[in-house]
């Protein structure tokens, strides 16, 4: 192990050469991946892993890490070579963002570029009555109001035109109870985000305001009349 390991770990060489990585393993860790890797490594194959260790210390430490099998002369593997690196506040980060995600009041889904859903936050439920399960898997052009229709194909061929390019489009999108609601969406594509693969879709319902705006039109409206008669 090199210095770099001991740093990150808090095992210095006399605590861990001679050990079996076991050790560095605890009571979260997983295992489910790890005969994967061990039958790749049997074929002589490379693999990678993250999997949640444990400090000297008894703290967390998620690693992301890439083992190399390495062969003598004749073919026969007699070392194990693993390169990794702390991806710990990654995944800090990551459960944050999740539970960030998750209980947002907006809409928040992600499309693919043919645009089926392929992930959809529960506030989907409390906005338009479809649970996520029901939207994920499928192209709900359905949903989408035939007056907008056309407006929202658009907006999704001008999304996927560049990386990180961004769209704002409001249409109306249908509840689950007959009633239509309107939404002012941001499009981001983020395609080629590993983490993402998708284009993110941030609606925000706007049907109250949409009607409010109409009532005080009508009101504006009956005044006007009122006045000029």
């Amino acid at each position: 192990v090199n210095d770099a390991f001991t740093e990150a770990t808090g095992y210095v060489p006399e605590d861990i050469i001679g050990q079996r990585v076991g050790i560095m393993r605890g009571p979260k860790t997983s295992l489910e991946n790890v005969a994967e890797l061990n039958e790749q490594l049997k074929r002589g194959e490379s693999g990678q892993l993250e999997i949640l260790n444990y400090r000297k210390d008894g703290s967390e430490h998620w690693i992301e890490k890439s083992v190399t099998p390495i062969e003598d002369e004749h073919g026969r593997i007699t070392h194990l070579v693993s390169v990794q690196r702390d991806t710990t506040q990654r995944k800090v980060e990551d459960e944050r963002l999740r539970a960030l995600v998750q209980n947002a009041a907006d809409l928040i889904w992600v499309v693919a570029p043919e645009g089926s859903v392929l992930w959809a936050s529960p506030s989907m439920e409390s906005t338009l009555g479809h649970r996520p399960e029901e939207m994920e898997g499928h192209q709900r052009w359905d949903l989408i109001h035939p007056l907008d229709q056309e407006l929202a194909r658009t907006a999704l061929e001008e999304i996927t035109s560049g990386p990180g390019k961004s769209v704002e489009v409001e249409v109306r999108l249908g509840h689950k109870d007959g009633t239509w609601r309107h939404l002012q969406a941001v499009l981001t594509n983020l395609i080629d985000h590993p983490s993402v693969g998708g284009i993110v879709v941030n609606a925000n319902d706007v049907t109250e305001r949409k009607r409010a705006e109409s009532v005080q039109r009508a009101a504006e409206e009956h005044f006007r009349s009122a006045f000029d008669s």
